[in-house]
């Protein structure tokens, strides 16, 4: 569950109590979600642009899994918390026909895959999936087909690399 949406304290604690994981986008998210007892391995810290201090406070509370979607990323969660596992955002195309979306706002486009994949590996980080957003106004399955016909094609490029398997496909929010 993405907390920007809703961050109702008696809503979190609901879905907490029901057992779902959560997407956190900052500190402050991320302490929200841990006051209500929520295991920090149920928490994605997914921020396009982390701040440093930021990732050294997911990674001293125990939050051991974030997205990135670029270099720069990978470098600074490199810095601040190496040993943090990966997901590989990826940009989501407007149709099926074209993976390369120029209308997306994040999310790596299909020809900065394998250069991500293989930075990640350089570094020594562990990219254990792909995470996707559709966006708030996706109303056709296409889309999502779209989308997930993309994330495969990111998980065939790191077999293809013969990196560590991925085993996440986190559908964002």
């Amino acid at each position: 569950y993405a907390v920007k949406c809703n961050p109702e304290p008696a809503f979190i604690a609901a879905l907490a109590t029901l057992g779902a994981s959560f997407d956190c986008a900052s500190k402050v998210e991320i302490e929200a979600i841990l006051s209500h007892g929520v295991s920090p391995s149920r928490i994605v810290y997914a921020n396009p642009c982390k701040g440093e201090n930021h990732l050294r406070h997911a990674a001293g509370v125990g939050v051991n899994l974030a997205t990135f979607d670029s270099m720069d990323e990978l470098n600074k969660i490199k810095r601040c918390h190496p040993k943090c596992s990966l997901l590989l955002r990826i940009a989501v195309p407007n149709d099926t026909s074209s993976w390369r979306s120029f209308g997306t706002k994040f999310g790596a486009l299909s020809e900065e895959v394998a250069p991500l994949l293989r930075h990640a590996h350089k570094l020594g980080l562990r990219v254990v999936g792909v995470s996707f957003h559709v966006g708030s106004k996706a109303s056709e399955s296409q889309v999502y087909r779209g989308a997930i016909a993309a994330a495969k094609a990111a998980f065939d490029v790191a077999d293809e690399l013969q990196l560590p398997k991925m085993h996440v496909l986190d559908i964002g929010g």
